[in-house]
């Protein structure tokens, strides 16, 4: 037997000895004649019937009477005095572990036996033995779900429910969250202020509202549920909420890039469209510029004929921007149709001040709505650094904040309950104004990326955001890999609370700075 095995089961018999959970946990799959040692094996079982008051005594009886090897007895009570400091859980998990790949080494020993010996009946002993082994000790624990491993578990696995994302986002962006917005998830984005993060939530709460889906929406610190639902009904209905400043009356929309040069299809003429000339790159006109082209073009309008074939170009334009101010009776108006229509999900928008929404609470209204039958599909909280903190223990913040992350993300699991999880948290400084950014750049602190599922950033150059446009970079992923480079441009629609308006793919080139020490 190797030292770790060994090691491990002074370990065992040392926790068990020690551990009125371990014991009682433990009972439910003990199996006799697993352990290597068997005066172990035999106190391990005078723990579970006797308790570790008269197990001892009751060991050093056999000895005595000759029942069972003195030395056995001696290193059984030798291991016992050596409980390890090991949480229980970590330990009755490892020891499930264990005890299955001793039942198959039992099992092999005992299959090379009955080969030795041409004996078939022995063969059918050794099955037997082991199917009533592996059985115990793949009882699952009440509350805990069914073995994965069944005909039921191989069904669910492939189901159209576990393959299938909650909801998908719109370009190339959704490229990036395919098969990542889905149960059990928990996909973190990552910006610095005034990018776009809440305005990305209220996107992704649209798109999980246009599948059908019930979402609950948490505002901590920041907005509050009222002005959440503007967003919200703003990025459904394509409409701004607000009034226009003057010389600001424009707003971002696709085109393609030749029709800043002149297209030369037919339809392009036909239909109206005016090249411009000269040629210009629209993501870098200034505002000035681009009223004084629509002016001088008044029948401009962007064009998007050939999207979708290779002869498409991904660009930016602007456009007038006179959508009048959504008022309070069309908002009621527009809420009551989305609602009415029956094919939408449920919005649920609440606001909590800072730090005032701890876990518990957060898990507190999870049960509620799952108690009433209606249970959140999608669970999105802006921004969860501003939740409350477990400091009764005298902790550093960071790692309280690793601690709110670990419980985040133990929200989602189907034995929790059974959602997708989507927060936000505040960028690093020192990526703010770079082109591309990693886990190094975006992370104030390594809690969110250790524990989420995804982690995504936003990010946007001076001069981008004065043009409207975002990137949107995969900086950690769990189920498949992106290099930071590989990056979605976005037209940020703000106006209407839709930063992923229309992305397309690009390439960007790392920058150097990153490199710097």
């Amino acid at each position: 037997m190797s030292e770790r095995c060994l090691e491990f089961e002074q370990n065992l018999v040392g926790w068990l000895a020690h551990s009125a959970t371990g014991r009682r946990e433990y009972a439910a799959f003990h199996t006799p004649g697993v352990l290597e040692n068997a005066g172990a094996d035999r106190y391990v079982g005078l723990l579970l019937e006797h308790g570790p008051g008269s197990a001892g005594a009751r060991l050093l009886d056999m000895r005595h009477s000759g029942s069972i090897d003195p030395q056995d007895a001696e290193t059984a009570l030798r291991w016992a005095a050596g409980a390890p400091s090991v949480d229980d859980a970590y330990m009755l998990e490892t020891a499930r572990i264990y005890l299955r790949h001793r039942c198959h080494a039992i099992h092999a020993e005992q299959v090379a036996l009955a080969a030795d010996m041409w004996d078939d009946k022995l063969l059918s002993a050794a099955d037997a033995e082991l199917g009533a082994r592996m059985s115990r000790l793949n009882r699952q624990e009440s509350g805990r779900g069914a073995n994965g491993f069944t005909t039921a578990g191989a069904a669910k696995a492939f189901s159209r429910e576990k393959q299938e994302d909650l909801f998908t986002l719109p370009g190339y962006v959704g490229t990036f969250f395919r098969g990542r917005l889905h149960r059990g998830a928990l996909v973190v984005g990552e910006a610095q202020p005034k990018v776009g993060k809440s305005a990305v939530g209220a996107r992704e709460a649209v798109a999980a509202m246009r599948y059908g889906r019930r979402v609950l929406h948490i505002s901590v610190g920041d907005m509050d549920q009222y002005e959440t639902t503007a967003r919200i009904i703003s990025c459904e209905c394509q409409r701004n909420g607000q009034k226009y400043e003057e010389g600001r009356r424009f707003k971002a929309v696709p085109c393609c890039g030749k029709a800043l040069a002149g297209c030369d299809k037919e339809c392009f003429g036909a239909a109206g469209f005016a090249p411009l000339n000269p040629p210009v790159a629209a993501e870098y006109l200034e505002e000035t510029e681009v009223e004084a082209i629509i002016k001088a073009f008044p029948s401009f309008q962007p064009c998007t004929l050939c999207k979708g074939t290779d002869d498409y170009s991904p660009a930016v334009w602007w456009e007038r921007a006179d959508d009048e101010p959504i008022d309070e009776e069309e908002a009621v108006r527009l809420m009551e149709q989305i609602q009415s229509c029956g094919e939408y999900g449920v919005i649920e928008t609440l606001f909590y001040p800072a730090r005032q929404l701890t876990m518990r609470d957060l898990a507190g209204l999870l049960a509620e709505r799952k108690r009433a039958k209606t249970p959140v599909d999608v669970l999105i909280v802006d921004y969860a650094d501003l939740m409350g903190l477990d400091q009764q223990s005298k902790v550093p913040k960071w790692e309280s904040l690793g601690y709110m992350w670990e419980a985040m993300r133990a929200l989602a699991p189907e034995d929790a309950y059974n959602c997708l999880v989507l927060s936000f948290t505040q960028g690093n400084r020192m990526g703010g104004d770079l082109m591309t950014q990693t886990s190094t750049t975006t992370a104030g602190s390594r809690a969110s990326i250790d524990n989420a599922t995804m982690v995504y950033s936003l990010n946007q150059t001076p001069a981008e955001r004065h043009h409207q446009l975002m990137r949107v970079s995969v900086v950690a992923a769990r189920k498949g890999s992106f290099a930071p480079e590989h990056q979605a441009m976005c037209i940020s629609r703000f106006d209407i609370q839709d930063p992923f308006y229309e992305s397309w793919h690009k390439w960007i080139k790392t920058d150097k700075r990153e490199n710097k020490s």
